[in-house]
């Protein structure tokens, strides 16, 4: 990916993150009780999207992605792709059809900057 943070800020958050993948994408850190950061049970698949896009190679990317798809496939929501599920229940929590769906092109936008 082409940017001024260091590889190693990149290869750390995605460490972080494929530890807490979970069946439907993974859990979000979210604010609970002033600054107390936990995990939830839901996510945003654009921001897993966005985290993929960081990956420096395949198999890392498709950790990332794997989990996204069979949240679409698998889902009971019949919505257009919500960005807001549950990752244990691939259920939609809130929104559907926005714009930030396009982060699910984010790899493509990387690899044309890379040229």
């Amino acid at each position: 990916m082409t940017s001024n943070a260091p590889d190693t800020m990149y290869a750390g958050l995605l460490q972080n993150y494929q530890n807490t993948l979970s069946r439907f994408i993974g859990p979000t850190k979210v604010l609970v009780s002033g600054e107390t950061l936990q995990l939830k049970d839901y996510s945003k698949n654009d921001w897993t999207m966005w985290t993929a896009a960081m990956a420096g190679d395949k198999e890392t990317f498709l950790k990332f992605v794997e989990p996204v798809y069979k949240y679409i496939n698998e889902t009971e929501s019949r919505v257009p792709i919500s960005d807001w599920s549950d990752t244990k229940t691939a259920k939609m929590v809130g929104f559907k059809a926005r714009s930030v769906i396009g982060g699910y092109w984010m790899r493509v936008l990387s690899e044309k900057l890379k040229k």
